[in-house]
């Protein structure tokens, strides 16, 4: 995994496709996560992250499952939860004028990677996906909210439930790149 000591959350964190669909998300559980995220830092302390968030059986979870891409509708219809993580895109100053917010998807990027380590520490997993349809999910946001990810939300299995392409996925090695390979010299 790690050859150096982090964070227990931090390595431990994982974005597995195998939900256990027989088990939710507690509402305490829930409120813990968004709990982790509110206190991510953002630019001005402006907290432009948003998120559209629905439980499994719900015409929302349908909602936002169908804005997804074909190869990720097989394994998230098992997740008790699924959100739209978004970013309020601009602000209005003190004196009333509109200010495009440059630093929103970063913040929400970070709220989003608090919300990911808190799912963790409670036993949780937490998948973001970048595979939607964009001008569909556009549609369930207020004006100005622009999705980033789709995420879902959940305790895992062994993925036994899932084809066997998937399943191989799974079992796959979790591989990152070296720290040589992204900074800049």
């Amino acid at each position: 995994m790690t050859q150096i000591e982090i964070l227990p959350v931090l390595r431990e964190r994982n974005s597995s496709i195998a939900f256990d669909p027989s088990k939710t998300v507690s509402e305490d559980d829930m409120q813990a996560l968004l709990e982790a995220a509110r206190w991510a830092p953002s630019g001005s302390n402006g907290q432009p992250w948003r998120w559209m968030i629905a439980r499994r059986g719900t015409p929302e979870f349908d909602g936002i499952w169908n804005v997804l891409m074909p190869g990720n509708q097989g394994w998230t219809k098992f997740a008790p939860v699924l959100m739209i993580a978004a970013a309020q895109t601009s602000y209005t100053r003190p004196d009333g004028t509109k200010q495009l917010n440059r630093t929103a998807f970063y913040d929400a990027g970070l709220a989003n990677m608090s919300l990911a380590a808190e799912a963790t520490r409670r036993g949780l997993n937490l998948r973001m996906m970048g595979g939607f349809k964009l001008d569909e999910a556009r549609k369930l946001m207020p004006e100005g909210v622009e999705p980033i990810c789709v995420i879902a939300l959940g305790a895992t299995n062994d993925g036994s439930h899932l084809p066997e392409d998937m399943r191989a996925r799974i079992s796959a090695p979790r591989q990152r790149k070296s720290i040589s390979e992204f900074v800049i010299a």
